[in-house]
């Protein structure tokens, strides 16, 4: 039990880290002008990956579903947020190919649990 909390609270410093870079004003729902937004940019990108990252874990059940609830729950809200839904929004128009768990997640409004999906997905053999 000890090495699946090891690796949730190894995900939630990466967290932490990147989320320390980005202006208190955009976690606080703020709007940013384009000149801060432009610098804070990198930083959300690489929190938008460390989530695609997380619903590809929970896909693969290397995350707990209560885990998950919590994860999943900080994702809507991050994205919620107008410097994360527009540098969300730039990057699915700009490079479509890339962070589809998130894209898939964010399609079926935050309400199925991937790891279930994936599962129902091999049962019906999609």
């Amino acid at each position: 039990q000890l090495a699946p909390t090891q690796f949730e609270d190894e995900l939630t410093n990466q967290y932490r880290e990147i989320i320390k870079n980005i202006p208190a004003e955009a976690l606080l729902g703020k709007q940013l002008d384009e000149a801060r937004f432009r610098e804070a940019f990198d930083d959300i990108y690489r929190y938008l990956d460390l989530t695609n990252q997380q619903v590809f874990l929970r896909q693969e059940e290397r995350v707990s579903a209560e885990v998950w609830r919590l994860w999943r729950d900080g994702i809507k809200r991050m994205l919620s947020l107008p410097a994360f839904a527009k540098a969300w929004d730039e990057i699915k128009r700009d490079a479509p190919n890339i962070f589809k768990e998130l894209k898939e997640l964010e399609d079926e409004e935050f309400l199925i649990d991937p790891h279930v999906k994936k599962q129902w997905q091999r049962y019906l053999g999609a």
